[in-house]
């Protein structure tokens, strides 16, 4: 099944509402899944919400081959905040608090041109066993960073990064390196928040070194600090 993981707030509805609709309907077209329009699913997604409780949910809306639409929900912290893609990234860190999300460099390279990459999708065993082989759930370990045949990072398992320039700019890997496109990374690259480039394997090292910033964002989550665990 095809599949989108949103915020709901009582406040601001679903966060990139739009942005979500239209991965997924775009998806749809290029696996040849039978899709509803826009519109059809937003009003799925509205009767629904019509029965959860008035606190933030965590939201997944799937997609069969055949057009059916399903609804889940969980409930999130009472402290989530809705996301704000036109905050200043360092602004938006400091909001989701500075210790940051724990990851582990893949020991081995995903293929870039693998299917499970382009699509949102309940198929995820590309990232499950990326999880796996960094050792995610042991020692602290939170998510995993992974990279491709060409020595380029491309992605963590749940969100999109983005590594500090010493200008202070912003850059994400590009799509063409083999990773999901967020909805939020797509907000924010509209934004002109980040940048798409190639970011290879010894320049994350490096920019470490020199002590630049490493962001990961979902639209679920927000910018969040990511702290690089060798």
């Amino acid at each position: 099944e095809l599949l989108e993981t949103m915020l709901f707030t009582p406040e601001g509805g679903v966060f990139l509402l739009l942005g979500h609709l239209h991965r997924m309907c775009c998806s749809a077209v290029a696996l040849g899944f039978h899709c509803p329009s826009e519109r059809q699913i937003s009003e799925v997604l509205e009767r629904a919400s019509l029965n959860w409780p008035a606190a933030p949910q965590r939201v997944r809306l799937l997609l069969s081959p055949g057009g059916e639409c399903r609804v889940e929900h969980t409930p999130l912290a009472p402290i989530m905040q809705q996301p704000r893609p036109h905050m200043p990234i360092l602004k938006e860190i400091a909001k989701n608090g500075a210790n940051g999300l724990r990851v582990r460099l893949d020991p081995e390279w995903t293929p870039s041109g693998h299917a499970q990459l382009r699509h949102k999708t309940t198929s995820r065993q590309v990232y499950d066993d990326a999880r796996v082989r960094a050792g995610v759930g042991a020692n602290g370990i939170e998510d995993v960073l992974m990279h491709n045949e060409a020595g380029e990072i491309t992605e963590c398992s749940i969100a999109n990064i983005a590594l500090e320039e010493p200008s202070g700019l912003w850059i994400t890997p590009h799509r063409d390196c083999g990773l999901l496109p967020g909805v939020m990374r797509a907000e924010l690259i509209r934004l002109d928040q980040i940048l798409e480039r190639t970011i290879l394997l010894n320049e994350l090292q490096l920019a470490m070194h020199a002590g630049r910033r490493l962001v990961a964002f979902n639209s679920v989550r927000g910018v969040f600090a990511v702290t690089l665990v060798i």
